[in-house]
């Protein structure tokens, strides 16, 4: 979390997931985004509806921590011409958070949203 930016950064969380992060921000300061939920395209069939099976789906593990998101092991593909449409919400389930657990700092492609599954 404190290396250069647009690496991933991955550790584990309760023993059991796997989180993918992205570094951004100043080297040597902590500044991630949890890659929180995807949605798959082309008839691939996967639940990514959380961190952790966001991390499985795409089977990213410790393994790739440190690795840039732009090489050819870990990367974000571009759709061209695609605009998302960013909403941004308080965060949720951090009640612990104290008076960070208001401040909006979770963000939503709202296209994304609309496009997922019933459970």
């Amino acid at each position: 979390m404190f290396g250069p930016p647009g690496r991933a950064y991955v550790y584990l969380i309760y023993g059991i997931y796997d989180m993918l992060n992205v570094v951004v921000g100043t080297e040597g300061e902590a500044h991630a985004v949890l890659i929180r939920a995807a949605v798959p395209l082309d008839g691939w069939q996967a639940k990514l509806t959380g961190p952790g099976l966001l991390a499985r789906g795409f089977r990213v593990t410790r393994a790739e921590n440190g690795v840039t998101v732009t090489g050819k092991e870990l990367y974000f593909q571009n759709l061209p011409g695609y605009r998302p449409s960013i909403a941004i919400t308080p965060r949720i389930g951090i009640d612990y958070a104290k008076e960070w657990k208001d401040v909006p700092l979770r963000y939503i492609d709202e296209q994304v949203i609309s496009q997922r599954r019933p459970r």
